[in-house]
């Protein structure tokens, strides 16, 4: 499949007209990219070298409740609390454990969304 090379220019315009980018490849080496720019292809789904982004400090907002914020570094991770680690120990066939591995299948991911859609399914069930 072959696609036409565009500027990072050229792909902002097309997506503030409404266009689609399928099958387009945009050439980031001609020219550097706005961050707010680099934030629409992002949402576009297309991912900007980190090396193209250009930032400019004159166009960042001052903001009093993050500017003037104290921030202080704390030793534990907020995040940790929310979330509980289960550890879980499965026999599978060869087959099935060769079928994982050869397809990349990320087991920890797909057992938290088996396991998370179960529940949701089962908490629908009981309010029925």
């Amino acid at each position: 499949m072959n696609s036409k090379l565009i500027t990072a220019s050229e792909a902002l315009e097309r997506l503030k007209n409404g266009e689609n980018l399928t099958g387009l490849t945009i050439d980031f080496a001609t020219e550097k990219v706005k961050a707010l720019d680099a934030f629409t292809l992002g949402k576009a789904g297309i991912e900007v070298p980190d090396e193209v982004i250009e930032y400019d400090d004159a166009n960042i907002a001052y903001d009093p409740e993050f500017d003037d914020y104290e921030w202080k570094r704390i030793d534990f991770d907020p995040l940790e609390g929310l979330q509980k680690r289960l550890t879980v120990s499965i026999a599978i066939d060869q087959e099935v454990k060769e079928w994982v591995h050869k397809n990349g299948v990320a087991i920890d991911q797909l057992l938290e969304k088996l396991l998370h859609d179960f529940y949701s399914t089962q908490q629908l069930i009981k309010e029925k």
